[in-house]
């Protein structure tokens, strides 16, 4: 059996994001509602600039800073509440802590594929010890592309085309879309209950339920 290559994405599968603590804790700052903090700098142009590594962190908080002016806000207050968003989904970190060990006939490897950025990356692997159970990254803002483009994949095509089989899961129908254009297995995500014996299986036998 070859050697099979499980990718998760963080954000909604391993991870719950809550930016509506960013708008929050920079709302105590300014004469901004957290919820229009929050609708604001959470998705739009600026945070797809920064996912992709277009955009600077300096340069993102900074552009946060002017729009809630005026404002006690300073850039580190900015950084310090986007980094503060994350919390581990138990049952996904109960799966982390439960694979076996990589032996035998059990040939694998677990690699994360996140949209994110530098600064989400670092509150991520440095704050959460489940994550570090991950073999591998592949990140937006190092690739310059987001996964709803098909291009995204290449990596991972790159790897189904050596022989290895390639299971994708992210919690975005756009994405397992993408995936699935790119000619790579991809399977969306409900709930941990639904997931966890797929990829049991994927991991044994290198099933996947949705072909591209």
């Amino acid at each position: 059996m070859s050697h099979r290559i499980l990718v998760l994405d963080l954000g909604g599968v391993i991870v719950d994001v809550d930016f509506s603590r960013f708008g929050r804790m920079l709302a105590e700052k300014c004469d901004k509602t957290p919820e229009a903090i929050a609708a604001r700098w959470s998705q739009g142009p600026e945070k797809d600039e920064l996912d992709r590594g277009k955009l600077t962190p300096v340069a993102f908080c900074d552009a946060v800073v002017g729009w809630c002016e005026p404002g006690p806000i300073r850039r580190e207050d900015v950084f310090g509440a986007w980094s503060d968003v994350f919390a581990v989904k138990p049952e996904a970190a109960a799966f982390l802590a439960q694979l076996p060990p990589c032996e035998g006939e059990l040939d694998y490897s677990l690699w994360c594929y996140s949209d994110t950025d530098p600064m989400h990356t670092a509150a991520l692997f440095s704050r959460l010890a489940p994550l570090r159970r991950f073999d591998e990254r592949l990140l937006s803002w190092q690739n310059g592309k987001l996964k709803r483009d098909p291009g995204a994949f290449e990596p991972l095509v790159e790897l189904r085309n050596v022989g290895s089989p390639v299971l994708f899961v992210d919690d975005r129908q756009e994405n397992v879309d993408a995936a699935h254009r790119a000619g790579v297995r991809a399977e969306l995500f409900t709930d941990w209950p639904d997931l966890t014996p797929r990829l049991v299986d994927f991991l044994h036998h290198g099933h996947a339920a949705s072909e591209p």
